[in-house]
């Protein structure tokens, strides 16, 4: 009975019917603020703050603050090969992302195929008929972060921002 009552409670976090009151805050230095506001508003982002050299959004819950630093330079990266339906893509060890609903993901793939943004992996769908199929793609912001965007089967694993 045990068993089942955590499998029922672990189920019921991973759709999503019940979530941590917490909110994910990332603030990341910049070298320019051009550009920033147009691009996460693309994103799906709200801008909720802006001040000299601060630029505040919320991302599908969660706050991210780019401020402009002085002689910042994004260091490199290393990257690592992967195989995407048989094209080789190089995809930046260190990244952030979000996971969102199909909807939302075919609303940004258009908004950024249309807008030129620079795609770091082109949009796919991965391991098609699968449990853990997804639509999946990696752009890169104005500052050269890396953005991964996934959109998981409403069936599967985690749970989805709609």
């Amino acid at each position: 009975m045990k068993n089942i009552v955590r499998m029922l409670l672990i189920a019921i976090f991973q759709v999503g019917i019940v979530r941590a009151e917490t909110i994910f805050h990332l603030a990341m230095p910049v070298s320019t603020l051009e550009g920033v506001q147009e691009f996460y508003e693309d994103l799906g982002g709200e801008l909720v703050g802006a001040r000299e050299g601060v630029i505040a959004f919320e991302l599908y819950g969660h706050s991210i603050v780019f401020r402009l630093t002085e002689g910042f330079q994004l260091p490199d990266v290393p990257f690592e090969p992967i195989q995407l339906n048989g094209r080789l893509v190089m995809i930046p060890d260190r990244h952030f992302g979000v996971i969102i609903s199909r909807d939302i993901f075919e609303k940004i793939e258009k908004t950024m195929i249309k807008k030129a943004r620079l795609f770091i992996a082109q949009p796919t769908l991965l391991r098609s008929g699968e449990i853990d199929e997804m639509r999946f793609m990696m752009i890169q912001d104005p500052n050269g972060y890396a953005i991964e965007i996934k959109s998981h089967l409403p069936s599967t694993y985690l749970p989805v921002v709609k």
